[in-house]
């Protein structure tokens, strides 16, 4: 219950930075803040879906591991566009 308070947090934090950062027009953080939290918002529905779900049909659970891959990819991509940012900051 404590992690899902956590994710929670996390959640509004990044929607704070999506909107500061649009504010700005800083396309680049703009785009990592939204890959985090869709990731991070996949995160938190993966378990309520499944929890739904699988009870009445266990073949849904080869999907599972999917999701999850996915979720991963989201976190990846925007880690990539910070070091991105953060090489262009450096040679400037």
């Amino acid at each position: 219950m404590i992690l899902y308070f956590i994710h929670g947090i996390i959640v509004i934090a990044l929607f704070f930075g999506i909107f500061i950062t649009c504010k700005k027009k800083d396309w680049g953080l703009f785009g990592a803040f939204s890959f985090f939290q869709i990731g991070f918002l996949l995160g938190f529905a993966i378990p309520f879906l499944f929890q739904k779900i699988v009870p009445n049909n266990f073949s849904y659970l080869v999907l599972f591991p999917y999701l999850y891959s996915f979720q991963y990819l989201l976190y990846l991509i925007a880690i990539l566009i910070l070091i991105n940012i953060a090489l262009k900051k450096k040679d400037q």
